[in-house]
């Protein structure tokens, strides 16, 4: 079984977000989604969802999804980079007033390189990331497992200061 998890945070709806996923399950109906999706947001089409979950419970959907599909907060990259789980990113962006600034192209930008992270900003890059993703093995490669932990103690280095 194919499970996707979606979240697009807690502060805001992801609309444009919600949206390519409806349209993944509508031409994909043997995919099973969840979705988290922030105050006031609408659940995907063909998918069961809420607009706000616990930490209890994010650990556990995000643990049994086969692809983890978030906006680029730099929490849900490291924790699906820390789960080996294939996650496919969409980045808020200024000029559609999904966000202030464009720090989640800049965050993207930075984590992209890396195995099981497939960043996309419309439609048609997301279906093919999708595919990507679907494809992709849930256990990271041995080599990748190097540059993740060494990418991940940056981070929490950094966030300790």
């Amino acid at each position: 079984m194919t499970i996707l998890f979606v979240s697009v945070g807690t502060q805001a709806p992801f609309p444009r977000l919600i949206g390519y996923v409806s349209a993944m399950l509508a031409s994909n109906p043997q995919l099973q989604a969840f979705a988290q999706v922030g105050p006031n947001g609408e659940v995907p089409f063909n998918a069961e969802g809420t607009q706000l979950i616990d930490e209890r419970q994010f650990s556990s959907r995000i643990q049994s999804a086969t692809v983890f599909v978030t906006h680029a907060g730099m929490g849900n990259i490291i924790r699906a980079l820390e789960l080996g789980v294939p996650a496919v990113v969409v980045p808020r962006k200024s000029q559609f007033g999904e966000h202030v600034n464009d720090h989640q192209v800049d965050t993207i930008n930075e984590f992209s390189s890396l195995p099981g992270i497939f960043a996309c900003d419309e439609q048609k890059e997301f279906d093919h990331c999708m595919q990507l993703a679907l494809n992709q093995s849930r256990s990271p490669a041995a080599d990748a497992l190097t540059e993740r932990k060494r990418l991940l103690d940056s981070v929490r280095f950094f966030l300790s200061q």
